[in-house]
């Protein structure tokens, strides 16, 4: 099991994952963005943390190149990198829509980073003491992830769960 997760870490990943496999039953198993954070800074009024976005093409064909569309409310004031940035209504909600493509082959059992931590390209968004109180009541992150030749994988996390202010 090693010790890169807590305990409540892998919960968290095991419920989010039944959660999803249930929401989508027609999906091939094993198709699943992990979404997570990592901590930026943390001052006494100021969190910053980094998006991180990883798959595996746990299909038998490779992927012929592949497009993520992540979903952050506006209301969280968001950095990125070299992405290209929108701003959507999604359920009549305002969010900033980021988007990124790649052509490169993702070849069976080959794991990506989709939306690494790197110095150019990066999501980072903010919880402060302006936003802190709406991003526990309706903040939420929500992506599709498109490939070639699989469904598209749809997800989304509370706020709640990305952040530790």
């Amino acid at each position: 099991m090693g010790t890169k997760y807590s305990p409540d870490e892998l919960r968290a990943h095991r419920d989010q994952w039944w959660a999803h496999c249930q929401a989508h039953p027609d999906e091939p198993p094993g198709l699943f963005l992990d979404v997570r954070f990592r901590v930026r800074s943390r001052a006494a009024d100021v969190h910053k943390y980094r998006l991180v976005v990883n798959y595996t093409n746990t299909l038998s064909e490779a992927h012929n190149g592949w497009k993520v569309q992540i979903y952050i409310p506006v209301f969280v004031p968001v950095e990125v990198g070299d992405l290209d940035r929108y701003e959507v209504r999604v359920d009549g909600e305002a969010y900033v829509e980021l988007e990124s493509r790649s052509s490169e082959k993702v070849f069976p059992g080959e794991p990506i980073e989709v939306i690494p931590d790197t110095r150019h390209f990066f999501i980072e968004y903010e919880v402060n003491h302006a936003n802190y109180h709406r991003v526990l009541r309706e903040g939420k992150v929500m992506w599709k992830f498109f490939t070639s030749n699989a469904p598209v994988i749809e997800g989304e996390r509370p706020m709640t769960e990305l952040q530790e202010f």
